[in-house]
């Protein structure tokens, strides 16, 4: 029998005992047996922590929020027999260590009667350990055998998996450092050992051999270097016999705990099938069921929305009576239920939609559509609106040459003025990275909620503090002036001039146009080619005249008047409205 004061306690197939559900500071673990009067009286116990991939760190204990992961604290172990106490006179471990505070390890702490001492094995999660205990007087084997254990910590620290077992063999038996099925492989005639067993018996023996101990260090220092795995945390349904308790709050006070209350689905969601579950799952399913039309439609006016700039419905999430109808019904509803009919493909829904002739319009303007449709309400011209924040920058670095196309690693820290989080919380200071990792995509950048990186937030991109369906769409001076003088952007220019300036041999037109083109995908007209031109003479006759240092310009004191010209015309190319503007 195994009961808990909170963890739920579950009997596996090799005979160990996994612990899941919820944990406190003070678990207690009560472990009934029946001895039936067959074996021998039993003379010691011994408790094997073993480690599982599903506990932190692989266990063996559950410690998470406090301590070290997968550490576990056992303060004390008690034994009765039919109702009368057990003594335990000696103990013995295969390795033990406390984590956090002063004291020791030792085995015989967990019956001294102290809760504050204990066994750990911190240090070594993820590997199986011993701990034997040995009773005053043998143990009859028949009768009940009831065994507590207690963990106690400042931190909840209980063990996650573990197993026991039991000796008749007289005298005091100690703790080992092989496991128990090499030990039980040990026991048996070599001559019956498989090429297997074999291989598992070598394999620990030149493990542990002092003579080989050298030799092992290198390899040792190998496996220390290896770079470990990338976890993530993950949602998992408790079992149905093991809920986790709720209460209704009083007053909103999380110490007032009042009515119970179990799982449940609005009653306006009737539609739900007679025996299913009334949980969040089923919540889930029914939201893409064919009973609710809303979730296709809302998809669909969002991906609108992102392509046009507005959606077919102003609103991104209110499809209530109150909101606004949509402009277009009959078109929302047959998107909706092609979107669902192709398998909630976004990919074929945005493919769908950019090839439609209503997408590939022009996007001019004319003063006869402009009293008509203003807001392009009617779908009569093609979209035209600012691209989003991280957008901007990644086209910017595509049009410089500088774009990395690596994908996945970690975060990174593109340029930015190091006062943008020297006043966030923590004084976190921004590190710009280096090499390809300075110019990686956008999706990768570092993202501190308090400190939001200083381009994106410029260009209307969400601070992280709240969840937004919708961004707003500002054209502000302060957008202009990034542009014009934000680091990260010059250095960008200045690539792109040295790229233009490379083209050898190349007329002013010639690069010009190189530049133009980078930037806008389209060649420049005789008009903005000519104006182009102009700013260069004027630019190069206040080089001439030292009113601009080529230095400060391309931020190097090699430079030449030449390449501070062609840095100062990408500056502006990369500042024209239609640089950011889809349209």
């Amino acid at each position: 029998q195994l009961e808990s004061n909170l963890p739920k306690l579950e009997l596996l197939a090799d005979g160990s005992i996994f612990s899941r559900g919820d944990i406190t500071k003070r678990d207690v673990f009560l472990l009934t047996f029946r001895l039936d009067g067959s074996a021998k009286p039993v003379t010691a116990l011994r408790l094997e922590i073993l480690p599982d991939e599903r506990l932190p760190a692989g266990g063996p204990g559950r410690a998470f929020y406090e301590g070290r992961k997968g550490d576990f604290f056992l303060s004390e172990v008690t034994a009765e027999v039919d109702g009368k106490p057990a003594q335990f006179i000696a103990a013995s471990h295969s390795y033990g260590k406390i984590s956090i505070g002063s004291g020791n390890a030792n085995a015989e702490n967990v019956f001294d009667g102290d809760g504050s001492t204990g066994w750990s094995t911190s240090g070594r999660e993820g590997e199986a350990h011993q701990l034997v205990l040995n009773f005053a007087k043998p143990v009859a084997a028949s009768g009940e055998l009831k065994l507590e254990f207690v963990f106690e910590r400042h931190f909840a620290a209980s063990l996650g998996r573990f197993r026991l077992s039991a000796t008749s063999v007289s005298g005091n038996t100690n703790a080992k450092e092989m496991s128990v099925e090499l030990e039980a492989l040990l026991t048996r005639d070599s001559k019956s050992w498989t090429e297997t067993e074999r291989s598992t018996v070598k394999r620990y023996f030149l493990n542990v051999t002092p003579e080989l101990a050298e030799a092992r260090k290198p390899i040792d220092e190998l496996r220390r270097s290896l770079p470990k795995f990338p976890t993530t945390m993950v949602m998992q349904e408790r079992q149905a016999d093991n809920p986790r308790k709720t209460f209704r709050h009083h007053r909103g006070e999380y110490l007032q705990t009042r009515d119970e209350v179990t799982p449940g689905v609005p009653e306006i969601f009737s539609s739900l099938e007679k025996n299913e579950p009334t949980d969040r799952l089923a919540f889930a399913r029914w939201i893409v069921s064919d009973r609710n039309p809303l979730v296709g439609r809302v998809t669909v006016n969002r991906a609108w929305r992102a392509l046009f700039g507005s959606g077919l419905m102003r609103t991104s999430g209110d499809f209530g009576t109150q909101s606004d109808p949509p402009t277009h019904p009959e078109l929302l509803d047959w998107l909706a239920c092609k979107f669902v009919d192709q398998g909630w493909s976004m990919k074929t829904l945005h493919r769908l939609i950019v090839t439609s002739a209503t997408y590939r319009q022009s996007s001019r303007m004319t003063p006869k559509l402009l009293r008509r449709d203003p807001k392009n309400r009617l779908l009569a011209r093609g979209p035209r609106v600012r691209v989003e924040a991280e957008m901007i920058r990644d086209i910017m670095l595509k049009a410089s040459g500088l774009l990395s196309t690596k994908v996945g690693g970690p975060s990174v820290y593109p340029p930015q003025p190091a006062t943008v989080t020297s006043l966030a919380y923590g004084n976190t200071k921004w590190t710009p990275s280096a090499g390809e990792d300075r110019y990686r995509r956008s999706l990768y950048t570092f993202s501190k909620r308090t400190a939001p990186f200083n381009a994106y937030l410029i260009f209307d991109a969400p601070t992280g503090e709240n969840c937004i369906a919708r961004r707003d769409n500002s054209n502000t001076p302060l957008q202009a002036l990034t542009l014009l003088n934000d680091e990260m952007f010059l250095e960008m220019a200045r690539s792109l001039a040295k790229r233009a300036v490379m083209q050898k041999p190349a007329t002013a037109e010639q690069r010009a146009t190189f530049i133009f083109r980078r930037f806008l995908t389209r060649p420049p007209t005789e008009r903005e080619l000519e104006r182009i031109l102009s700013f260069m003479q004027s630019q190069k006759d206040r080089l001439k005249n030292n009113e601009l240092d080529p230095a400060i310009i391309c931020k190097d004191k090699q430079a030449t008047p030449e390449l501070a010209v062609w840095v100062l015309i990408a500056r502006a190319v990369m500042n024209l409205d239609e640089t950011i503007t889809k349209q």
